[in-house]
C-alpha cells in the first residue's frame, strides 16, 4: 500500500503545480502607461504631498467624482513628477473623461439636442484643452445647430394666389375631365375655366382625407393637364404640354442667398445640381453677394427654394462604437477542461494481493503490477509510479477491487493574458463623405480606400450563367418546366425534386444522390407522361404539390393541368417511383395547388384555385390516396363591387328623360339608392335596375350621390357622387365620350358611351367601319360589351365611327370616330393564380 501512497502524493502534487500556473495566469499585466497633458503650474517635490493627493483621488474616482479624481491625480502628479504612476493615473482618467463627454456630445447631436452637444464638448475641451478634435467637433455642431429650422422662402410679389376652403376631404369624383375639375373645384369654394383646346377624357378621383392643394396635384397628374390661378377663387386649366406651357405658365423671378456653410465650390456645385433637377436654363450664380437667381414658374422657384434648404443641412451622420484588440495568436491556444471517457474496475483476488505484499524486490513487483494494470515492465527501467494509474480500493476481507480515478486533460493558456492592448473608437460616419476613425497618436485611416477589397458595388444574378458567383448546376428535365417542389420521395432523409412540364406534359422526379451533396439523378420511369404533349405551352401554367396522402408515409404529387380541367393525383411507391396519375376534376383552368389537413382528421388534403371561374376547389384526403369535395365546393370569389358609370346625359326641360347606371361584380342583386341630395323634378330612381326615368320639369343643376348595394352579407356597398343638368333647351348634339380603352383579348370588356344635348332617349349605330370580334353596341344605352376576341398573335389596330340620334321632333344626329387595338392575352392574369395554406384564425385547423 506503500506504492498506493506514493501514487496519490504524485497525483496532489501535479494539481498543486498546476494550481500555481493558473495563478499566474491569472495575475493582471499592467496596464499601458498613457501621454498626459503636463500641468504648467510647478510644485516643490515633496512625496508626502504626493500621496495625500493620490488617496484623495483613489477615493473621489470610486464614489464616481471623477472630475475631483482628475485634479486630485494632477496634483499627486506636480508633487511627484517622477513617479510615473501618478501621472499614468491622470493621462487614463483625463482621457476617459474627455471620451465620455464627446461620446455623449454625438448621442445628443443625432437626437437634435445641439445645445446639450455644445455643453458636453465644452466640458470636454475644459478637461483637455489642447484636442484639437473635440474642438474641430464642437464648431461643426454649432454649425448644425445654427441650421436646425428651415428657413422661410419669402413669397414671390406681384403673382395670383388662388384661395381654396381649407380642410380635408374625401373624394369620389367620376366624369370626364371638364366635370371632375368643376366638381372639385365647387367643393373647395372655386371656379374654374378652360383651354378651348383641352381634350377631355373619363378620368376618376377617389382619394380620403385630402385637401386642395394634393387633391389637384392628383387630378393633374391623372389627366395630363396643368392649372394655373387666375385670381383667389378661379382657376385656368390646360393641356399639359411644352406649347400651352410657354403660352400660360406663370413666370416670375427670385433671388435665394446662400448659407455661409457653402464655400464658393460648393455654390458651384449647387449651381449645377439646381439646373440639373429644375431643367431651368435661366439661372445664375453672384459670388459677390453669394446668392443665386433664378427666373421660372412659381412651381420650379419653390422646388429650388427647398432644394437649396436641403443641401444646406447638415449632412446626416450615423455613429458606430468600435473596440479594437491587438492579440498575438502564437499564444492563442485552447482554454479548457477535456472530461474522461471511460473507467476501469480491477479485481483482485486475495491470493494476488498476497503475492503483492510479499514481493521481496522491485522486478517481481513490477510483473506483478503490470498483470494487474495491463502495462509492461521494460527490463527493470520502468517505475513504479508509471504502472500505478489513478486508482480507489473499494470492498475488503475477501473481495477487494481497485477503481480507476477519472482522469481529466486540462489545458490553460495564455489566453486569458490574451490582449496586449485595446482601444474603444467612435466612429462616426457622415453621409456621402468617407468615414474615418483615429487610433493611437490620431493618425486617421480612411475607410474609403479599403473599399476596393469589399468587392463591387452592385450585383447581377445569373443563374447558370458564366458570369454567376454562386456554384451550380444544370439537371435535364422535360419540356417546358415552369413548377418545382422539394420532397424526400426516398424517406432517406434527403430532399429529392419533381418538377413539372407544361409543353410535353409530364412530371421529372429527379433524386438526391446523398454520397455526393447537391447531385441529383432520374428516377426510374422519368418523366411520368400525364397525358399527350403538347406543342405550345398553355395559356396558364400548371402547378406541383407534395404530400403524404396515404398511410405508407411516403410523400405524393398532385399536378394540376389548366387545360383539361383536372388535377393528376400521383401516388408514391416509396422507391422513388409513383403509380400512374389519377385524373380528378377541377374548375376551369386549375392552377396552384396547396396541401394541408383542412378537417383536422389527420390525412392531407389539397386545394388547387382555378383561374378562369374565379373560384377554389377542395378536395378532403381519407388516407387511403381517394379524396372527395367538401359541401359547396368549389368555392366561388366574389369580386369587388364597381360602378362602372361615371356620368349621367344632360336632359331637356320637359322631354322625357332616361340614363342606366351600371355595375360590375358584387354578389348577387344590386340594389340602388338616394343617398344624398335630390333628383330635378319629375325624375325618380329604380332601385332594382338603377334607372333614372321621368319628364324635368324645371331646369338648372343637381348633385347627388347614388348608392349601390349588393345581397352579401354583410353587403358591399358603392356610393358614386354625379349631377344632373336639365337645359332649358335642347343644345346642339354631341359625343362626350373623349376615348375608349383598348381592353384585352379573352378579358370581358364594358364601356358606356355618353352624349351631352339634345333629347333622350338616345339610339346608337356603327356608322363606318367596325369595332373588335367579339364586342357589340347596345343602340339603345350606348353600351359597348363583350370578350374581344383575335385570330392572330398581334390585334390589328380598329378605326369606327359611331353616330348617336336623338329623340328630338326632328332627330339631331351627331358622329365620332375612336379606335381600338386590343392588348394581347399575355399581359394580364384574370383569375386567381396563386394559394397557401395556414392555420390563419389560430383554431388548430388550416
Amino acid at each position: 500500500m506503500g506504492s498506493l501512497r506514493q501514487a496519490v502524493s504524485l497525483i496532489l502534487s501535479g494539481l498543486l503545480l498546476s494550481s500555481q500556473a493558473f495563478g499566474q495566469a491569472q495575475k493582471p499585466a499592467p496596464p499601458p502607461p498613457s501621454k498626459g497633458q503636463e500641468p504648467a503650474q510647478r510644485v516643490r517635490p515633496d512625496l508626502k504631498q504626493a500621496r495625500r493627493a493620490a488617496e484623495r483621488g483613489e477615493k473621489a474616482e470610486a464614489a464616481g467624482r471623477l472630475e475631483e479624481a482628475l485634479a486630485a491625480y494632477g496634483e499627486a502628479a506636480r508633487y511627484a513628477p517622477q513617479d510615473m504612476p501618478y501621472a499614468t493615473r491622470a493621462a487614463a482618467l483625463r482621457s476617459r473623461l474627455v471620451r465620455t463627454y464627446a461620446d455623449a456630445a454625438e448621442r445628443d447631436a443625432l437626437a437634435s439636442r445641439f445645445e446639450q452637444a455644445t455643453e458636453d464638448l465644452a466640458a470636454a475641451l475644459a478637461i483637455d484643452p489642447t484636442n484639437t478634435i473635440v474642438l474641430e467637433r464642437l464648431r461643426e455642431i454649432k454649425s448644425m445647430s445654427d441650421e436646425t429650422g428651415p428657413r422661410a422662402v419669402p413669397a414671390i410679389p406681384g403673382l395670383p394666389q388662388l384661395k381654396p376652403q381649407a380642410g380635408k376631404r374625401n373624394l369620389d369624383l367620376r366624369g370626364d375631365t371638364k366635370t371632375v375639375y368643376e366638381q372639385l373645384a365647387a367643393i373647395f369654394g372655386l371656379r374654374v375655366t378652360f383651354d378651348a383646346d383641352l381634350i377631355v377624357r373619363n378620368v376618376r378621383l377617389n382619394v380620403e382625407n385630402v385637401d386642395f392643394q394634393n387633391a389637384i396635384k392628383i387630378l393633374a397628374a391623372e389627366t395630363d393637364t396643368f392649372w394655373r390661378p387666375v385670381n383667389a377663387t378661379l382657376m385656368f386649366v390646360a393641356e399639359d404640354t411644352p406649347e400651352k406651357r410657354r403660352q400660360y405658365d406663370l413666370q416670375a423671378e427670385q433671388t435665394f442667398p446662400l448659407s455661409s456653410a457653402i464655400s464658393s465650390e460648393d455654390a458651384t456645385e449647387v449651381l449645377r445640381i439646381l439646373r440639373e433637377i429644375t431643367a431651368s436654363p435661366h439661372m445664375d450664380l453672384d459670388t459677390r453677394i453669394h446668392s443665386i437667381t433664378m427666373r421660372d414658374t412659381p412651381e420650379r422657384l419653390a422646388l429650388a427654394g427647398a432644394l437649396i434648404q436641403q443641401i444646406e443641412r447638415a449632412r446626416g451622420e450615423l455613429m458606430l462604437e468600435i473596440e479594437l484588440l491587438e492579440v498575438d495568436r502564437n499564444t492563442a491556444r485552447k482554454l479548457g477542461v477535456e472530461p474522461p471517457t471511460s473507467h476501469r474496475l480491477v479485481a483482485l483476488p486475495p491470493n494476488l494481493l498476497s503475492l503483492v505484499t510479499q514481493a521481496n524486490n522491485v522486478t517481481a513487483l513490477q510483473t506483478l503490477l503490470a498483470g494487474i494494470f495491463g502495462s509492461g515492465a521494460s527490463g527493470g527501467s520502468t517505475s513504479i509510479n508509471s504502472l500505478i494509474p489513478p486508482i480507489a480500493a473499494v470492498g475488503g476481507g475477501k473481495s477487494t477491487f481497485l477503481l480507476t480515478l477519472p482522469s481529466a486533460a486540462v489545458d490553460f493558456s495564455d489566453a486569458l493574458s490574451l490582449v496586449q492592448s485595446g482601444r474603444q473608437v467612435l466612429l462616426r460616419a457622415e453621409d456621402g463623405k468617407p468615414a474615418t476613425f483615429f487610433v493611437g497618436e490620431r493618425f486617421p485611416v480612411t475607410l474609403s480606400l479599403l473599399s476596393g477589397s469589399l468587392g463591387p458595388s452592385t450585383f447581377t444574378p445569373s443563374p447558370g450563367g458564366a458570369s454567376n458567383p454562386f456554384p451550380s448546376t444544370s439537371f435535364a428535365a422535360g419540356k417546358g418546366p415552369v413548377a418545382l417542389v422539394a420532397a424526400d420521395f426516398l424517406n432517406n432523409g434527403s430532399q429529392d425534386l419533381a418538377a413539372v412540364n407544361e409543353i410535353d406534359n409530364s412530371v421529372t422526379v429527379l433524386l438526391n444522390q446523398s454520397s455526393s451533396q447537391g447531385t441529383f439523378a432520374q428516377a426510374a420511369g422519368s418523366p411520368i407522361s400525364l397525358g399527350i404533349a403538347r406543342t405550345a405551352a398553355p395559356a396558364t401554367h400548371p402547378g406541383i404539390a407534395s404530400a403524404t396522402f396515404t398511410n405508407s408515409g411516403c410523400h405524393d404529387l398532385v399536378v394540376s393541368d389548366p387545360p383539361a380541367n383536372q388535377v393528376d393525383m400521383l401516388l408514391s411507391n416509396c422507391d422513388g417511383t409513383f403509380q400512374k396519375p389519377v385524373a380528378i376534376p377541377a374548375g376551369s383552368n386549375p392552377t396552384a395547388i396547396a396541401t394541408g389537413d383542412f378537417n383536422g382528421d389527420g390525412h392531407q388534403d389539397f386545394a388547387v384555385v382555378n383561374e378562369d371561374d374565379d373560384s377554389v376547389s377542395i378536395f378532403l384526403g381519407d388516407g387511403t390516396g381517394k379524396f372527395a369535395a367538401p359541401t359547396g365546393s368549389p368555392f366561388v370569389l366574389a369580386r369587388h363591387l364597381i360602378v362602372t358609370s361615371t356620368s349621367l346625359p344632360d336632359g331637356v326641360l320637359n322631354a322625357a328623360y332616361t340614363a342606366a347606371l351600371q355595375s360590375i361584380g358584387g354578389t348577387g342583386a344590386v340594389t340602388w339608392s338616394l343617398t344624398t341630395g335630390a333628383l330635378p323634378a319629375g325624375l325618380t330612381p329604380n332601385p332594382s335596375t338603377g334607372t333614372i326615368a321621368g319628364t324635368p320639369t324645371a331646369a338648372g343643376t343637381s348633385a347627388v350621390t347614388i348608392t349601390a348595394t349588393d345581397s352579401a352579407n354583410p353587403p358591399n356597398s358603392v356610393a358614386i357622387p354625379l349631377s344632373i343638368t336639365i337645359n332649358a333647351a335642347a343644345p346642339p348634339l354631341a359625343i362626350s365620350t373623349a376615348s375608349l380603352p383598348n381592353g384585352t383579348i379573352v378579358t370581358p370588356y364594358d364601356q358606356i358611351l355618353s352624349a351631352s344635348g339634345g333629347t333622350a332617349p338616345f339610339t346608337w349605330s356603327v356608322s363606318t367601319g367596325s369595332i373588335p370580334a367579339g364586342l357589340s353596341l347596345n343602340a339603345a344605352t350606348g353600351e359597348i360589351t363583350g370578350t374581344p376576341t383575335s385570330s392572330t398573335t398581334t390585334p390589328p389596330s380598329l378605326t369606327f365611327a359611331i353616330t348617336v340620334t336623338d329623340s328630338s321632333a326632328t332627330p339631331l344626329t351627331a358622329q365620332k370616330q375612336f379606335t381600338l387595338t386590343p392588348i394581347p392575352a399575355t399581359a394580364t392574369e384574370r383569375g386567381p393564380v396563386a394559394i397557401v395554406q395556414n392555420d390563419f384564425n389560430s383554431d388548430g385547423n388550416q
